[in-house]
């Protein structure tokens, strides 16, 4: 072939070179062309007869009979089939069994060379996955293709590790069929189950041998009701049928169990989509959780304000054809009587209950009217007066006017509190929407559409069950969960909140309609934002956020109605007397309609279920705030860990739907001024640098880069205390609290945690237990707790340095002065200690328990107050308690025992002061001595009454006193900066001069 081929070129090349004419040239590419042809005909049928040749002398060969073989000549058919593509390997273990299988062939093919075999592999490895890497770390060698196998096998291959893999989907698909509210199908689960088994058959676990603890895996993936079928039918007979039966046996049947009833599903789903009893013809067996559920999915009653006007399901509405109820359909309710009654007769509907398929002598339902109290809808009632007749002056007869004035005339229209605000949307698109307030439901809501239309994303999803109008519950419902972008319609405030998705909201609510009490507002400069608008309620405010919208103005107007505004605008509420309505129930019902149609059907939980579902339920409003405390604790004890360096990293405890928080740099920028002019001016600035210097090198702060300048964040102010007899006497205090007109604070946004200061008598309580008292405290306690990246821009602060540059620092440990640390402390070391007690009493450490358990609750945020029986037993206490805390990067240090001879100076123990000599206790009252009292006002006394701390009650009745004084000026009505009467002023001032004496008062620690 390649001689020809050589030859043929010469040919041609030598044509070209000799200027042949192009007709004469395209004569001899013809024939050149005829020969390729005609070659490679007879080149094919020639290997078609050599190919069949050898494969009919390979199975004479193996059937021992040349001639046999060749008698019966076998007939080949070739097929034009795919290119068999390798399978890809990165990694998962899932892939690994499949990939060697078919690799395999490669490898134990000794006619290719181990070059070649590690060309493939590499090709068949997923760039940039841990198996790729692993073949790129040997060199590209033939020598090198066993260690590369070799490794992969040990890396991902190896029988002990797929064999708990494999396990482990097992337990997987438990907790999934298990937990989950999106049910695998019996098909789905069958197939799972069957692959998840026979890849252990595969790596030799043989079911003979683990068929007792593949059994109950396997019955757990089971629906409840279908595990219910097995015990009660199928198992029985497995007893029956072989009494020595082995749990192999119990797990084989199990599994036909499976299949039968996978077969049967197939069978029911073919017989419903013959005769058109199903939605979809296809795709029933494996149609998704979420479709089950929205095809499962009970219309269930809601209560959020009794709003909720809903829809029973129904073929359509006898009047219009449409698909909602029939005593609700506009047009009929601009048809004369008459004409209804024409409509329901010619659609062979009850006169009852509007529906079709029955008679009204037949009509189990039958409503009750309001009007006349008989058995139909207010919208047949002859006893109710047209449009005509309402306005007309002729006067009715007595009793229809009676019924009527009752049912109608002074039924009063209701305002509800809506507003129209602009949603803005994440693609930065906006558009007007409008709101309703309602203080009935626990949570805020907004359409699904809305959250579509504005490009919004899931934040996370909520199970929420819904409490109900008459005490019914629903079953847990599903919500997605968004953060809702709003302003008010001149801009002037803005917000964000987080919302639960609906798919409906209530029914249609009337805007505020014209009336005198429009230019009575414009009298007091209010406009109303909702006044001409009858679109759907895209939003629902419930109580989690409507309390932080009203500012707290409100106007009665002559009327009756109300105004009062929100910082989304103004809203206008109440009834409305004398408002004639349309003598038909309209779709503009308000809520004491609605009531009236609840009650006039006398409701029952099965009427209730004809409503959609809204959620108004809020664990939080409903909960205590120990639960409230609680669920703070869950969030840390989920967002906790701990970084390489054994400190632990928190997660700031935001509150939810907190408001939008500021930055605050104005502010804080003003007050750095301040306080750089003040530390210059007391000589504080050099050591105020070197503390943020000392806090940059120990990585407590860090400078913000310049690329993350304009990220989200929040400034903290800072000034300076001074105090001279501390180790560090000038130090920088950050005010959390710190906030620009009406803005929030970060405090504000952030959950406080527990109230700590009621664990002080406790503590106190304890430490005076034993004869041995031991305090000591830790050193730069919230400095060692880190905090999580995402939070520490919130954490920001500015300085200006020598040279007069403004710095952007950011704060990478908890900073005291913001609300939550003292709790955040007190987690961590509750959280690490009750985890080393776990251990010491699982063995896994060897701390003594009794030292641990009294370590754990003897801590009041950073102090540590213990009590021992012996001095032996509180030294050894000491080192425990400083090995184990420092495992955190804990330092407890400044121990004191009780008997320290040489120590004259108090130890101030949670407010208390404590002379280690005598072993005593006492109140200080060096910050009562204080108070000046050259002028005796109400602030004076006030602030004199709260200076006695006094936890253990020592003297309660002295600090009385003051309280009672207090009380009196309440009672003569004086300011706080006016001076007090004489006869005050001089009960105080004896009380006052009396108190001193109280120092020498005290009391032993011990109180054996």
């Amino acid at each position: 072939d390649s001689c020809l081929v050589a030859k043929n070129s010469d040919i041609l090349s030598s044509l070209e070179m000799e200027e042949v004419k192009e007709k004469e040239f395209n004569v001899e590419q013809d024939k050149v062309d005829e020969y390729l042809i005609t070659y490679f005909k007879y080149k094919t049928a020639v290997d078609k007869i050599v190919s069949s040749t050898d494969v009919e002398d390979i199975r004479s060969v193996s059937g021992g009979s040349v001639a046999s073989s060749r008698s019966s000549p076998v007939h080949k058919c070739k097929y034009k089939l795919p290119i068999l593509q390798l399978k890809k390997f990165g990694g998962d273990l899932r892939d690994w069994l499949p990939f060697w299988s078919q690799f395999s062939k490669f490898d134990e093919d000794e006619n290719i060379d181990n070059v070649d075999k590690l060309g493939y592999l590499t090709q068949c490895m997923i760039e940039n996955s841990p198996a790729k890497e692993l073949v790129d770390s040997y060199p590209a060698t033939g020598t090198m293709y066993p260690s590369v196998v070799k490794a992969l096998k040990e890396r991902f291959g190896r029988s002990d590790l797929l064999t708990e893999f494999y396990i482990r989907e097992l337990l997987k698909l438990i907790i999934q069929n298990t937990n989950s509210r999106d049910k695998l199908s019996v098909s789905i689960l069958y197939d799972r189950l069957q692959c998840h088994l026979r890849n252990l058959e595969t790596l030799g676990v043989a079911s003979d041998n683990c068929a007792p603890i593949l059994m109950p895996l396997v019955s757990s993936c089971l629906p409840e009701e279908m595990l219910k079928v097995w015990e009660r039918n199928c198992a029985p007979n497995v007893k029956r049928t072989n009494p020595d039966a082995s749990s192999k046996d119990f797990l084989d049947n199990l599994l036909v169990f499976l299949r039968v009833e996978v077969e049967g599903e197939q069978k029911v789903e073919l017989a419903r989509t013959g005769f058109g009893l199903s939605q979809s013809s296809t795709g029933a067996q494996h149609r998704s959780g979420n479709q089950k559920k929205e095809l499962k999915e009970l219309k269930v009653p809601t209560a959020a304000g009794l709003l909720t006007e809903a829809k029973p399901s129904v073929s359509g509405c006898i009047f219009c054809g449409g698909s909602h109820s029939p005593q609700d359909c506009k047009v009929a309710q601009d048809m004369s009587l008459e004409k209804r009654r024409e409509k329901i007769s010619s659609g062979r509907a009850c006169f009852c209950c509007l529906q079709r398929n029955h008679t009204a002598n037949r009509c189990k339902r039958r409503p009750r009217c309001v009007v006349c109290k008989r058995g139909h809808f207010v919208l047949m009632c002859d006893k109710l007066p047209t449009a005509e007749n309402v306005t007309s002056p002729k006067p009715s007869p007595p009793v229809s006017k009676d019924e009527t004035l009752a049912a109608v005339v002074n039924r009063c229209s209701v305002l509800m509190q809506t507003l129209v605000v602009i949603v803005r949307g994440s693609n930065g698109y906006t558009r007007k929407a409008r709101l309703l307030i309602d203080s009935a439901s626990h949570r805020s809501y907004m359409l699904s559409k809305t959250a579509v239309e504005m490009g919004y994303t899931p934040c996370r999803e909520e199970m929420i069950q819904h409490s109900l109008f008459g005490g019914a519950t629903t079953g847990v419902v599903n919500h997605n969960i968004y953060q809702l972008y709003l302003s008010r319609l001149d801009h002037d405030y803005h917000c964000n909140f987080e919302v639960l998705e609906q798919s409906k909201i209530c029914g249609q609510i009337s805007p505020v309609v014209e009336g005198p009490w429009i230019e009575e507002l414009a009298g007091h400069n209010v406009e109303l934002s909702d006044t001409n608008s009858a679109t759907d309620i895209e939003i629902l405010v419930g109580a989690d956020i409507a309390a932080k919208l009203w500012t707290g103005k409100r106007i009665p107007l002559s009327s009756g109605l109300v105004a009062m505004e929100t910082k989304l605008g103004w809203t206008l509420s109440g009834k409305v007397p004398d408002v004639l309505h349309s003598s038909l129930v309209t779709s503009h019902e308000t809520l004491a309609t609605v009531v009236t149609s609840m009650l006039s059907k006398e409701a029952t939980i099965t009427d209730l279920w004809t409503l959609d579902t809204l959620g108004i339920t809020d664990p939080s409003e409903r909960t205590s705030r120990a639960e409230i405390e609680a669920a703070t604790q869950e969030h840390f004890r989920s967002t906790v860990s701990v970084t390489e360096n054994s400190r632990f990293e928190v997660h700031l405890p935001w509150v939810e739907n907190h408001p939008p928080l500021p930055d605050n740099y104005q502010p804080s920028l003003k007050r750095l001024h301040g306080t750089v002019r003040k530390l210059k001016a007391g000589g504080h600035y050099e050591a105020y640098q070197g503390i943020l210097d000392e806090w940059l090198t120990d990585e407590v702060i860090e400078e913000v880069p310049p690329d993350e300048l304009d990220f989200p964040c929040h400034y903290l102010p800072h000034r300076h205390v001074v105090k001279m007899n501390s180790t560090t006497p000038v130090r920088p205090v950050f005010d959390a609290s710190s906030r620009e007109n009406r803005n929030p604070s970060l405090n504000m946004c952030l959950e406080k945690g527990p109230n700590l200061i009621e664990k002080i008598p406790t503590v106190l309580a304890r430490f005076r237990l034993k004869k041995v008292g031991v305090v000591g405290d830790i050193r730069r306690a919230f400095l060692q707790i880190g905090v999580c990246e995402r939070d520490r821009n919130f954490l920001r602060f500015l300085w200006l340095d020598q040279n007069g540059a403004l710095k952007h620092y950011r704060h990478r440990r908890v900073v005291f002065g913001v609300s939550p640390s003292p709790f955040l402390l007190e987690s961590c070391i509750k959280f690490h200690l009750d985890n080393t007690l776990a251990m010491c009493e699982e063995g896994k450490l060897d701390w003594p328990i009794d030292f641990i358990d009294l370590l754990a609750n003897s801590y009041y945020v950073d102090n540590c107050l213990a009590s021992l029986d012996d001095v032996q037993q509180a030294v050894e206490f000491i080192d425990v308690a400083s090995k184990v805390m420092a495992e955190r990067q804990f330092e407890l240090r400044g121990w004191e025992l009780s008997g320290e001879v040489n120590s004259s100076v108090p130890t101030n123990v949670l407010g208390l002061l404590w002379h280690k000599t005598d072993d005593v206790l006492a109140v200080n009252f060096d910050s009562l001595m204080s108070v000046n009292t050259e002028k005796v006002t109400k602030k004076v006394m006030l602030s004199a009454a709260h200076r006695i701390f006094d936890p253990i009650g020592l003297f309660c009745a002295v600090a009385l006193i003051p309280k009672l004084l207090v009380q009196r000026t309440w009672e003569l009505g004086l300011t706080w900066e006016q001076e007090v009467c004489e006869n005050l002023r001089m009960e105080f001032l004896d009380w006052f001069q009396d108190v001193p004496q109280l120092a020498e008062v005290k009391v032993p620690r011990w109180i054996a």
